[in-house]
């Protein structure tokens, strides 16, 4: 990949120079994928509160600044107003995964937004209160389902109900976490919390199409429990899944695994790294 490109003024940022397209970009998606939005300005805070400002543009100006942000307005009941969103992306505003998740959010929350539609730099959300249930967001492209769940489970925790979520997109999307490690790696450590949720994997989908689906059932808890994590333990065992789609067959697959055993032999035992010139 190549390197990131020099930011401008709040005019026109420059992008990161060389990177690859992601689900995240896809141009599939229009504008008549999702309901109609209501204008920025037409949006005021509740009586008695002001909007927390924030500036997509902090860090990277990536996508995670909405996510957070949207997650924990939520939580704390917090009037928020998001300006500059995605400013460091080559193409700034929300793509169709950030907007999914945004409406998905909203909608469990029972919240209001302005500025929800595809590629707007500016949002504004009003939070209700976090309502269980059953809800469905499908992303029109191969966006992350793993970043919906990313934004809406933290205020799926404080709901009153159990909450059950269809989730459609991409399974294992690129610049983003996969499917497998949310499952194997996220959730079992968030159990350690307090948290439980059970993660069902119904297809995988991958870019640019998606259509990936997942079943995320969730339920709430009163308070996350605090946890001890200081002895990371001993390494038993690593497993190697690898799995091809559409028309790549599956020796390609198994060549990976392969690749990928011998990597961790050089890791684990010190192989010479010369042998893994062959692969």
């Amino acid at each position: 990949r190549g390197g990131r490109g020099g930011r401008g003024g709040r005019g026109g940022r420059g992008g990161r120079g060389g990177e690859p397209k992601s689900a995240n970009d896809y141009d599939g998606p229009t504008g008549d994928s999702f309901p109609p939005a209501m204008p920025v300005a037409s949006l005021d805070a509740p009586e008695g509160s002001e909007f927390v400002d924030i500036d997509g543009s902090t860090l990277e100006g990536g996508g995670q600044v909405i996510r957070q942000s949207m997650a924990l307005a939520s939580i704390v009941n917090r009037p928020l107003h998001i300006r500059y969103i995605r400013a460091g992306r080559d193409k700034p505003g929300l793509a169709a995964q950030h907007l999914t998740g945004v409406n998905l959010v909203s909608e469990v929350c029972s919240g209001t937004l302005a500025g929800n539609s595809l590629r707007s730099c500016e949002l504004k959300y009003v939070p209700g209160a976090p309502r269980g249930g059953e809800y469905r967001a499908m992303i029109p492209s191969a966006g992350s389902i793993i970043l919906l769940m990313q934004i809406s489970l933290p205020p799926l925790l404080f709901t009153e109900s159990q909450t059950t979520l269809t989730l459609g997109g991409g399974t294992n999307a690129e610049m983003a976490p996969q499917l497998d490690y949310f499952t194997l790696v996220f959730l079992p450590t968030a159990t350690r919390f307090g948290v439980h949720a059970h993660c069902e994997l119904l297809r995988r989908g991958f870019f640019p199409r998606g259509q990936g689906e997942v079943h995320l059932v969730v339920d709430p808890l009163a308070v996350l429990a605090p946890v001890t994590a200081v002895d990371r333990g001993d390494i038993v065992s690593v497993h190697v899944l690898a799995f091809t789609a559409g028309d790549v067959p599956r020796p390609v697959a198994e060549r990976m695994a392969v690749a990928a055993k011998k990597m961790l032999a050089w890791y684990f035992n010190g192989t010479d790294r010369s042998a893994l010139d062959a692969i």
